[in-house]
């Protein structure tokens, strides 16, 4: 919201979905390696030149897109437990060692959280 620079996402309002969102990848990362387990070809293969892992946190970030008017997005700020489709597709995966191995991310990067600022849950 370039016109609104004090606008802000209300963590206390979103801290129970966001845990939600990070537990919820962290279970589907670990439901995907599963399956790939059992299928060391299919896990091993590249789609359009990504791993699966790639495409995984790409899928991820994909279903966040959308468009919603500045209007609606200020009194969601305020209202929604939820957080905006941006931080909701790049937050939990900063929090994932995985992702950062996935894509060779290193410390520093603006994708990775970590030492304290990474949030581990479970």
């Amino acid at each position: 919201l370039a016109d609104h620079p004090d606008a802000h996402v209300n963590g206390r309002l979103t801290l129970g979905e966001n845990i939600a969102d990070l537990g919820g990848l962290n279970v589907a990362y670990d439901a995907l390696q599963t399956a790939l387990a059992n299928d060391p070809k299919e896990a091993a293969g590249k789609i359009d030149g990504y791993t699966q892992d790639q495409r995984f946190f790409m899928s991820w970030a994909r279903i966040w897109r959308g468009s919603t008017r500045e209007k609606a997005q200020l009194v969601s700020l305020n209202t929604n437990p939820h957080s905006p489709g941006r931080f909701r597709a790049d937050g939990p995966p900063s929090d994932m060692p995985t992702f950062a191995k996935a894509f060779g991310c290193r410390d520093g990067d603006s994708m990775v959280r970590s030492g304290n600022a990474r949030v581990s849950i479970w």
